[in-house]
């Protein structure tokens, strides 16, 4: 692998890989997208 990019957040400087941090973003999209409009499955409390 040639080079290491990193991203920075501007908001609370916290740095990670960014292909890294990429596809967790990608994968916390596909799962809001998957599960938008789905009933809970967490039980109601009495």
């Amino acid at each position: 692998m040639t080079g290491c990019s990193l991203f920075t957040c501007r908001n609370c400087g916290v740095v990670a890989h960014a292909d890294r941090n990429a596809s967790r973003n990608i994968a916390r999209k596909g799962e809001a997208a998957w599960t938008a409009g789905r009933e809970s499955r967490v039980p109601a409390t009495p």
